[in-house]
């Protein structure tokens, strides 16, 4: 998997504007991806990780654990996607909120016996916190 998504890391043209993320991603070179901004977290995630496990995955049969693992995270990229929005309505928030929630719900059932983090408790609250603040691009760090 890890080779497949490096290959797609070197074949897909991101706009100037995204961040690259360094190549060979999760290899023990690169300490499993540590030292990686939230930013290039964010384009990893939401890009080059989709990209390559949809197209991995996605064909599997509904029941197939790899069809639930990449359903689970579509869920937490989507929320992350909704949260990232130049613009905040109402109606995003909500569905922020459901995929949040639907995510750490589909998580520990995937993952019997883990707990959730304080950050991932955190994402629960990000609605309310893009509510009051605003949207993300103009309060986040990077």
């Amino acid at each position: 998997t890890l080779e497949a998504l490096w290959s797609d890391m070197d074949n897909i043209v991101l706009p100037s504007w995204v961040s690259r993320v360094p190549r060979r991603v999760g290899s023990s070179s690169r300490a499993t991806g540590l030292g990686l901004g939230a930013d290039e977290w964010r384009t990893f995630c939401t890009i080059h990780l989709t990209t390559t496990l949809i197209f991995l995955w996605a064909t599997f049969p509904d029941e197939s654990r790899e069809f639930q693992l990449i359903s689970n995270f579509m869920d937490l990229v989507t929320a992350v996607k909704l949260a990232s929005m130049r613009i905040t309505t109402p109606e995003r928030r909500n569905k922020c909120r459901e995929y949040t929630h639907h995510y750490l719900t589909t998580l520990l059932e995937l993952f019997p016996g883990t707990t959730i983090r304080a950050n991932q408790h955190l994402l629960l609250h990000l609605p309310d916190i893009l509510r009051n603040l605003g949207p993300a691009p103009s309060i986040w760090c990077f």
